[in-house]
């Protein structure tokens, strides 16, 4: 199997990618990047893996000296008017956070969803804020931390949920895929929220939308994303789900960002 060059320990920054890169399940996905990277994505979209991978992964991040973050379910609507709908949402997300947590999370990505589970509309009037504050707020109080949970740009302007996220004392992730999508850049989106940003979604979309190479990502994205991990102390995780692109996006940041190191 051919895989890209090292690029554990390059730089200030934590680099790495999800746990799908391999077409097989999460412990092969950790096994193989282990050597390569400094963290990886915990894809937990449809919820928390069995047992016996939560047993493994602290003896496989020990082995490699590795680092992880998790993103959390896809399906959270914390913001939902319907009480059971929240409070199932709320339920889950406490249940993935009381797993990840032994694993020592460098932060835990969370999308605050505008849509209900029948795909209505909401938001951002102030009764769904309202809504969004309180929900971070508990899921905060269940791990005692509200820095480490970052909400991501996702489907809405992040701006809607700024205040409530920066008041409960929360932290963003910037994902250029999703800022691309709706015509933003990263540029305006460091200026607004790079001062509570500890994790970066970097990758290119593919002509159908889905998750591709950062070659495919805006060049103009690209120069920035060079000049802001000069100083960067975050995470930045190359968001693909294949080895190609994984490849790929860790050669195009290489080209990007090569000035910055001669070893490359």
């Amino acid at each position: 199997m051919t895989s890209p060059p090292s690029i554990k320990g390059r730089f200030g920054f934590r680099l790495g990618t999800t746990s799908f890169v391999l077409a097989d399940d999460i412990l092969p996905n950790v096994r193989f990047l282990g050597p390569l990277v400094d963290e990886i994505e915990l894809v937990w979209f449809e919820g928390p893996p069995c047992e016996e991978t939560l047993r493994d992964l602290p003896i496989l991040a020990r082995d490699h000296g590795l680092r992880y973050n998790v993103h959390l379910p896809l399906d959270l609507f914390v913001g939902d008017p319907d009480l059971e709908t929240r409070s199932q949402s709320l339920d889950k997300a406490r249940r993935c956070l009381e797993l990840a947590m032994p694993l020592d999370p460098t932060c835990l990505i969370l999308h605050l969803e505008n849509r209900g589970p029948d795909r209505t509309a909401l938001g951002p009037d102030l009764e769904w804020l309202e809504r969004i504050e309180s929900g971070f707020i508990r899921l905060a109080a269940s791990i005692g931390s509200s820095e480490l949970l970052a909400v991501e740009n996702t489907d809405f302007p992040l701006v809607w949920v700024e205040e409530p996220v920066r008041r409960a004392g929360g932290s963003f992730c910037l994902d250029l895929g999703h800022l691309a999508r709706e015509g933003s850049d990263l540029s305006g989106a460091w200026q607004r929220f790079g001062d509570r940003t500890i994790m970066i979604h970097a990758y290119g979309l593919r002509p159908d939308g889905r998750h591709g190479s950062l070659r495919l990502a805006p060049k103009s994205d690209l120069t920035y994303l060079s000049a802001i991990l000069a100083e960067y102390r975050g995470g930045l995780s190359l968001e693909v789900f294949d080895l190609e692109s994984f490849t790929e996006s860790v050669q195009c940041l290489r080209e990007t960002i090569k000035g910055n190191d001669a070893s490359w």
